[in-house]
């Protein structure tokens, strides 16, 4: 494998097979690929579908829509069954190729291989869809026909891989890929479902998951031998020892036995990008060894902490990360250890600013000196349950003798030459606030910050900035305190720490967008 690795992981779905209207043209079956080629990305990797059904043309398992196909519920005139308008692009799209013959994961891999990417493939071990839901596009006969192979101590019924035909179905499936496809590696995702067992039995059964992981390696190494040509074999799992335990994967067996050639830290739900990822521990487990590590770096940034709101309604708080956010995002990987970076969302479409993105972050000497936004994740609906949080939002305590609570968040930087500036977000606060702040223990000085306050009835936030001298922080992890030591004695209200960053830019380095000159002070 490369030393370095840059990997674009398509999902299939939210921007390719959802994103057209049918019939699908060849142009547009390849255009996943043709997004990223030419820029730094080398290994391209397609999600095979939605549940239980590909998108790919398998003998061994069901395409998309296919048992409702056989039932004879094919016409978009049943609104109750294509329930939404991407699940009918799919199964239009799919039927529009398979129509003339044409298989999309063997031109998506004939794609990638003409410009000059490696190609792998990924499938999720798991689903939650109840099995009653027989006119559900992303449902399956298999599904729908062996309920009694769910598990029933979970949420959203996925099966139980404590049966072993419920591996059977996986692993046929991995092994027609390998075989039938000239693919160069496969992904196993653990993440996209995290529960394989019954609560309680996860450490009895957690075998069940390292012979597949081991059997799935004999397929791949039969491939490789068969075909003259290398091939990678690797999985998404959780950035966490205990989430990894919870879920049943034995990580340290799988690299210590030399099943896995390259591990994905990284968690499904909370798509925000975090420089503090903890995937330095699975590092240190792989060091020595020929497992390469490579983390997932997500591609956006919220304003605000998701708990109780609506996944659809949240997205109006859900931001494209910039170019400073990548690089800072990637800086700090690179620096942690990682043999890789793995991009398993993007922004779409991919333009110009994405592609500057991709030609970057896959070159660590090219984020040297660069602007960047270091961002501390806020909470995410979705992301406690995979034991993974933020720590932000923070309600900080009021008094005197309130205790510094701190935020750390990790830093890549650490040149005399570098202009940084550290950047919170105070909601609740009002001017008559006496607060302490702190970076590294060293005591920032209000009189030389910017303060700005925003917002009228309920809604009253402040942005503090504070230039930061070079000696103050450091590359790695560096611990930002804050505390209120007074308020308005008739003011109750609590002050919330909602947002912690870090802005750094070099001199002789123009800003290059309107978001970096307005985040630097700066306008034109």
């Amino acid at each position: 494998m490369s030393k370095r690795r840059l990997i674009f992981y398509s999902d299939a779905r939210h921007t390719h097979i959802y994103a057209y209207d049918p019939p699908l043209r060849v142009e547009d079956a390849v255009a996943p690929v043709d997004d990223v080629a030419g820029t730094g990305v080398d290994t391209f990797v397609y999600g095979f579908g939605a549940g239980q059904t590909m998108y790919h043309n398998t003998t061994v398992g069901e395409t998309w829509a296919e048992h409702l196909i056989k039932a004879g519920k094919t016409t978009f005139r049943e609104p109750e069954i294509w329930n939404t308008f991407p699940f009918w692009r799919a199964y239009s799209n799919i039927k529009s190729l398979r129509d003339r013959g044409l298989d999309l994961l063997e031109l998506l891999t004939d794609r990638a291989h003409e410009k000059g990417l490696q190609m792998w493939g990924s499938i999720r071990t798991n689903h939650g869809q109840d099995p009653a839901f027989i006119d559900t596009a992303d449902n399956s006969t298999f599904k729908i026909e062996h309920p009694e192979l769910h598990l029933k101590t979970v949420p959203g019924q996925p099966f139980n891989w404590a049966f072993p035909e419920v591996r059977a179905e996986r692993l046929a499936l991995f092994e027609e890929a390998v075989t039938n496809y000239d693919l160069d590696g496969m992904e196993i995702d653990f993440v996209f479902s995290q529960y394989l067992f019954e609560r309680g039995e996860v450490e009895a059964n957690k075998h069940l998951v390292t012979e597949f992981v081991a059997d799935a390696r004999r397929i791949v190494d039969k491939a490789a031998a068969d075909k003259g040509k290398p091939f990678t074999l690797g999985a998404r799992v959780f950035p966490t020892p205990e989430s990894n335990a919870a879920t049943g994967l034995d990580i340290a067996d799988w690299i210590a036995d030399g099943l896995v050639d390259f591990l994905v830290p990284a968690v499904y739900g909370p798509i925000q990008m975090d420089v503090n990822l903890p995937f330095e521990w699975i590092v240190d487990l792989a060091a020595g060894t020929p497992c390469e590590v490579y983390p997932a770096l997500q591609d956006k940034v919220f304003s605000v902490h998701t708990s109780g709101i609506h996944q659809v309604d949240r997205r109006i708080y859900e931001h494209a990360a910039t170019p400073e956010h990548f690089r800072a995002g990637a800086a700090a990987y690179w620096a942690k250890g990682a043999d890789g970076i793995y991009l398993p969302w993007f922004d779409w479409p991919v333009e110009a600013n994405e592609k500057q993105i991709l030609s970057e972050i896959h070159d660590p000497d090219l984020l040297s000196e660069k602007p960047k936004h270091y961002w501390s994740p806020v909470r995410d609906v979705d992301g406690d349950y995979e034991g993974y949080s933020s720590q932000l939002p923070l309600t900080l305590e009021t008094g005197v003798e309130a205790s510094e609570q701190v935020v750390s968040l990790y830093l890549a930087d650490d040149s005399a030459r570098s202009d940084v500036r550290l950047r919170l977000k105070l909601t609740g606060s009002v001017a008559a606030d006496v607060m302490s702040v702190t970076l590294n223990g060293h005591e920032l000085d209000w009189e030389t910050s910017r303060v700005t306050r925003h917002g009228g009835g309920g809604d009253i936030f402040a942005w503090a900035d504070f230039p930061i001298e070079p000696d103050m922080f450091r590359r790695g992890v560096n611990d930002i305190g804050v505390a209120v030591l007074s308020r308005p004695e008739n003011l109750v209200a609590s002050v919330i720490l909602q947002s912690v960053e870090v802005l750094v830019d070099y001199p002789g380095n123009a800003a290059n967008t309107e978001f970096d000159r307005i985040s630097l002070g700066r306008r034109l």
